[in-house]
């Protein structure tokens, strides 16, 4: 008579194979078994991620907002924001020559009735990659009342780009 151990392990392990080659004693049942156990963790996942996700995907807002509605959020009031410039002379044109030695060069306005003396333009120099590398300025002598003057400033960055006004100076 077989002992309890002996019945257990052939009920775990199933009854011998008489072929030589097979590898598994294990029944057709426990190797589906076994084959469930090891894929139950996968499954259990595949089935949160398809729970937790919505069914279609969501729609990207900057899409479809227009460039208004962008700054409004972005900057929310700036719409009643008012900056107080300086009008009385204006930088119509300032750019960037760069034939021989570099100069920058624009024409500014005087939009008052009023002579102007001493009013200074600074222009900020920037390279290909938009890097600050300094700022150049230029003094106007006498500007004549609702006339226009062009201005000429040598600019000591071999790498320069571009110029953007930076600001107009009143005396």
């Amino acid at each position: 008579m077989a002992t309890f151990r002996q019945r257990l392990d052939q009920i775990i392990a199933g009854r011998q194979s008489s072929d030589p080659f097979e590898v598994s004693n294990r029944s057709v049942g426990q190797k589906i078994a076994l084959a469930f156990l090891i894929a139950l963790p996968f499954l259990l996942v595949l089935a949160v991620i398809v729970l937790v996700m919505p069914g279609k995907p969501p729609t990207i807002e900057h899409d479809v907002l227009t460039p208004a509605e962008i700054a409004q959020r972005m900057l929310p009031g700036i719409d009643k924001t008012k900056v107080e410039t300086n009008r009385d002379v204006e930088v119509l044109d300032a750019h960037l020559e760069l034939k021989g030695a570099p100069l920058a060069v624009g024409t500014a306005r005087n939009n008052t009735d009023k002579t102007i003396t001493g009013a200074e333009v600074t222009l900020t120099v920037v390279d290909g990659d938009g890097s600050i590398l300094g700022a150049v300025a230029h003094r106007f002598d006498k500007l004549a009342p609702h006339s226009t003057s062009t201005f000429r400033a040598p600019i000591p960055f071999k790498t320069a780009y571009m110029v953007l006004v930076r600001e107009v100076k009143m005396p």
